[in-house]
């Protein structure tokens, strides 16, 4: 096969969802016209922009956050909101728009950006491995499962959460029972759940509170227990308005140092907040450009702490679920037919065609309950030893990667810093470890548009240094 040479500063990108859609829309907007820039945007599961996140068909199953500022370009925060408006959606634009749409949106955008002469080009395929980052080569090579390998001045890892873990009660029988779904979101997973199926959930979040939405438009009756260490559900969205934006105090422009400090520094600007007729919620909107400088400036010690003590605390005031499936919810206990339970599982099995479910209650009580199905709904494994990411399971393997320190993040391996800190980039969930706050539109937005800056003025530079022309198609794969 012969190959035309090139002389571009090729980017690959390894995820299409939201992450990998706004870094590439962030490049292409930015770039000088005359940078022979190319983007290959490369998604296992063929479809572009929506990701998992987005791309349940369901209209019930909603953002968590109003629909104003969602825009996949950090300068242009309202982008979603007018499209929303132009596509005819203007109640959707006003409050919080579904999942579904927002996927519509992002898919959108890309294939405005993919026309002929676009340097952006949508790779359906899987990233095996990336190699070169030892050999402190001047590009990586992208191993890909059925294309020909790329060659890449630079790769960007932006693969999203991982899948939930399986949980270590469960026995072996029933983890490879159809009674057990793991990944209750996938596709078509609650279809063949009776209507009147007695269900055990193990996680409150917003997993589960996404469950019960899809049960409910499936016309499902039965009994739903749900099960998590503290039985606290995710706080619902008040009718706040942006007018009602918390003023925070001076005393945040210096970080506290630890955690207790910051804890009684939340806690009184809580009660300011409460005293002035807001919300909490309203505190951590306030918050929120902050956090991460907040979590770099704990030490490890007391990031662990705060792992251990307040992460469900903080997890259910940040991250809330939007007034209609705080109404589910309400109607579902208000009916006896969702009941959550504070708790500790201590094993589930299957028993003939039911599944044995035992746990502790925070009372001390053991009990035992039998029911038709068990559903993980724990949320996504942060703990990147357990990833099933191939790339980065054989960058871990080959010891070019290390896993932070609290097991959430991947970091270079000392002896490849001067190398490869200009090679390889991740953004993302992946960088949940460092910042903390980096699952969210809005921080995952920030986060492309810093990189495709960063990306865009290393581009300048190696192009202006004359790099050798090269393919971005590796010869030896052919």
């Amino acid at each position: 096969m012969e190959l035309e040479a090139r002389r571009e500063f090729h980017v690959v990108i390894v995820g299409g969802g939201f992450a990998g859609t706004a870094l590439a829309l962030h490049l292409l907007r930015d770039a000088n016209p005359r940078l022979p820039l190319r983007i290959s945007l490369v998604e296992r599961r063929g479809s572009f922009g929506p990701g998992l996140a987005y791309s349940a068909p369901s209209t019930r199953l909603l953002l968590n956050v109003r629909s104003l500022d969602l825009g996949v370009w950090q300068s242009q925060e309202r982008d979603f909101y007018d499209w929303l408006l132009a596509a005819g959606h203007p109640d959707q634009a006003q409050g919080f728009a579904s999942r579904a749409l927002y996927g519509a949106y992002l898919q959108h955008r890309l294939q405005e950006a993919c026309g002929s002469d676009s340097p952006l080009h949508l790779l359906d395929d899987e990233v095996e491995d990336i190699q070169g980052l030892a050999a402190g080569r001047p590009k990586l090579r992208v191993e890909l499962a059925r294309g020909p390998s790329l060659l890449a001045n630079a790769v960007v890892l932006a693969t999203g959460n991982e899948r939930s873990a399986r949980p270590r009660a469960l026995s072996p029988a029933l983890l490879e029972s159809p009674a057990y779904l793991g990944h209750p979101l996938g596709d078509a997973a609650l279809e063949g759940i009776d209507r009147d199926a007695e269900l055990f959930i193990l996680g409150s979040g917003l997993t589960m509170v996404d469950v019960l939405t899809l049960l409910d438009e499936r016309g499902h009756r039965g009994a739903v227990q749900v099960l998590s260490r503290h039985g606290l559900l995710p706080t619902p969205h008040l009718p706040e308005k942006p007018a009602d934006a918390f003023a925070l105090s001076p005393q945040w422009m210096t970080p506290p140092k630890s955690l207790s400090a910051l804890t009684r520094l939340m806690r009184e600007e809580i009660a300011r907040a409460r005293a002035s007729g807001r919300s909490p919620g309203c505190v951590i909107a306030a918050l929120r450009p902050r956090i991460s400088q907040l979590w770099q400036a704990l030490g490890l010690r007391e990031k662990q702490r705060f792992l251990r003590h307040l992460r469900t605390y903080w997890d259910i005031a940040r991250h809330r679920m939007p007034p209609e499936s705080a109404r589910l919810v309400e109607k579902m206990r208000s009916a006896e037919r969702l009941h959550v339970i504070a708790g500790r599982l201590i094993s589930a099995d299957l028993e003939g065609e039911k599944v044995c479910v035992r746990y502790r209650s925070r009372s001390g009580e053991l009990v035992e309950r039998r029911v038709d199905r068990f559903l993980n709904c724990t949320g996504p494994d942060r703990h990147l030893h357990a990833s099933h990411n191939p790339p980065l399971r054989a960058l871990l393997e080959r010891g070019e990667l290390e896993v932070d320190a609290l097991g959430f993040s991947p970091v270079l391996a000392p002896a490849l810093h001067s190398k490869a800190r200009k090679r390889l980039h991740w953004l993302g969930p992946l960088r949940v470890g460092e910042l903390w706050e980096s699952t969210a539109i809005v921080e995952i937005r920030t986060q492309a548009a810093t990189l495709a800056r960063q990306l865009l003025a290393q581009a300048e530079d190696e192009m202006r240094g004359g790099t050798q022309p090269s393919s971005s198609l590796d010869p030896r794969a052919t």
